[in-house]
């Protein structure tokens, strides 16, 4: 008899062990399932840093890009300059200038600079002026304005690659 109550312990015993390993499990579950969401959510968060990244590198690559060439191109500028001083110059030298500067007006046109032709005048714009001194002036319609252009401006793809270097007049009343 003693081992038929012995046989009736194990059994009550059992389902409580049973239960136990089960709460076990379903908090095993449950902390998997947490790891799985944190690892889930870690793995966006990289993906979505990698990809700004991406991004980032991408716009300073084509910003890095357009200094390079927009130095490159002011570079020339004033070679191109010195091609105009010597073609206002009369010389029977003058063809092989203007084949050359002529090319010159190619690549530049070509690479999207554009001249901005500045003239005697004209009102003082200080996004594509540079003010390098002032100048007395006779006529009182120059007084502010330009009186006198020493280089023109230039704009690569639409922005500032040189401002226009100019004097502005002062009308002084006599």
């Amino acid at each position: 008899m003693d081992d038929m109550k012995d046989e009736k312990n194990d059994t009550v015993d059992k389902p409580v062990e049973n239960e136990k390993t089960t709460e076990n499990k379903d908090e095993e579950v449950d902390s998997l399932k947490k790891e799985i969401s944190e690892l889930k959510d870690k793995y966006l968060r990289i993906l979505a840093e990698f990809e700004n990244f991406k991004r980032r590198s991408k716009q300073e690559q084509i910003e890095s890009s357009y200094y390079i060439e927009a130095s490159l191109l002011k570079d020339f500028l004033s070679v191109n300059d010195d091609f105009e001083r010597a073609l206002s110059v009369e010389s029977k030298d003058n063809e092989g200038l203007r084949l050359i500067k002529s090319k010159f007006e190619e690549i530049f046109k070509k690479r999207g600079v554009t001249k901005i032709k500045t003239s005697v005048g004209d009102e003082f714009d200080m996004k594509i002026h540079e003010a390098i001194s002032t100048t007395d002036v006779d006529n009182r319609e120059l007084d502010g304005k330009i009186a006198q252009v020493f280089e023109d401006a230039f704009l690569f793809n639409s922005k500032v690659l040189r401002f226009a270097k100019v004097i502005i007049g002062h009308y002084k009343e006599k």
